[in-house]
C-alpha cells in the first residue's frame, strides 16, 4: 500500500476523488490518502495548516500536485518541501500524470 498526499488549491477540492482514482490506476497498487485532520481547538492559521501538510508530506510515499497548484502559494511551498526532501512527485495536468 502506498501513502499519497495530494496538493491541490481549494478551487479544485471537488476533483480530489478523480485525482485519487487516476493515481491509484497509475500506481497499480492500493493507496492510502493522507487526510487533512483538523486537530486544532480553534480555526487553524495558515501556518498551522502548512505544518500539518508538511507532516503529511513527510509520511507520504508520493506527493501529487494537481489543478492550478502552481498558482497557489501553499501548494508551491508544499512543492518546495517535497522536492527538497526527495519525495516521489507526480503532477496531474489535464488528466495526464507526469513524473518528476
Amino acid at each position: 500500500m502506498k501513502k499519497i498526499f495530494i496538493s491541490i488549491p481549494p478551487d479544485f477540492e471537488a476533483m480530489r476523488d478523480t485525482f485519487t482514482a487516476l493515481v491509484k490506476d497509475y500506481l497499480r497498487d492500493s493507496i492510502e490518502t493522507e487526510t487533512n485532520i483538523n486537530l486544532f481547538n480553534s480555526e487553524p492559521t495558515p501556518l498551522d495548516k502548512l505544518n500539518e501538510h508538511i507532516q503529511q508530506i513527510k509520511k507520504a510515499d508520493y506527493v501529487i500536485f494537481a489543478g492550478d497548484w502552481a498558482d497557489n502559494f501553499m501548494c508551491r511551498i508544499e512543492c518546495i518541501c517535497a522536492v527538497n526532501y526527495d519525495k516521489n512527485i507526480l503532477e496531474i495536468t489535464g488528466g495526464v500524470i507526469n513524473v518528476w
